[in-house]
């Protein structure tokens, strides 16, 4: 979930009057500056055989959805999936903007896709999609990326509210091709 933190406005508070006034002029109210390129992110995936699920799943509902998408697509058949997540900002130290987010993400994501050797990956949210693919139009889609089959859906709180939004993304994941 994105937490855009600005500093909240200070005031400037009055000063009791040392002797009576008629009129007071009004000081400038002075602000703190807002964070320069502070983003942050906390995303929970999961991985079974060779298909990662990652999004924001705040609400166990949110985790549901992910589970039930990755069962259709290894199979429910008791394999054991790993649960994964990657942290925004992962030190308080270095760059913490969007550009090193991104970089982290894509650097995380591709280690998945070489190293546990996923496929397929499903995305959720319009934040990663920004992220990760922003030159692709919002909706629910399949794309190639970093050599898998990519879904890209809406966030798990519209699938849980829109029929229309689950149909789109199932017939997006029944539709991705056996590997050759």
């Amino acid at each position: 979930m994105r937490r855009g933190s600005q500093a909240p406005e200070l005031e400037a508070s009055p000063e009791p009057p040392s002797e009576p006034a008629t009129e007071r002029t009004a000081e400038p109210v002075a602000s703190a500056p807002a964070p320069v390129g502070g983003f942050s992110l906390e995303l929970l995936g999961f991985r079974c055989a060779d298909v990662l699920v990652i999004g924001e799943l705040p609400l166990p509902q949110d985790k549901r959805i992910a589970r039930d998408v990755l069962g259709t697509l290894v199979g429910f058949g008791g394999k054991e999936s790993t649960q994964t997540s990657f942290h925004w900002p992962q030190s308080s130290r270095g760059e913490q903007g969007r550009e090193a987010a991104t970089n982290a993400l894509e650097a995380f994501i591709r280690g998945q896709v070489e190293r546990a050797g996923v496929r397929v990956i499903v995305l959720f949210g319009e934040t990663l999609r920004q992220l990760l693919l922003p030159d692709v139009e919002a909706g629910d889609q399949r794309v190639e990326f970093l050599d898998a089959q990519c879904v890209l859906t809406g966030s798990t709180e519209q699938l849980r509210n829109s029929a229309e939004r689950k149909r789109s993304l199932w017939q997006c994941i029944l539709t991705i091709p056996e590997p050759s």
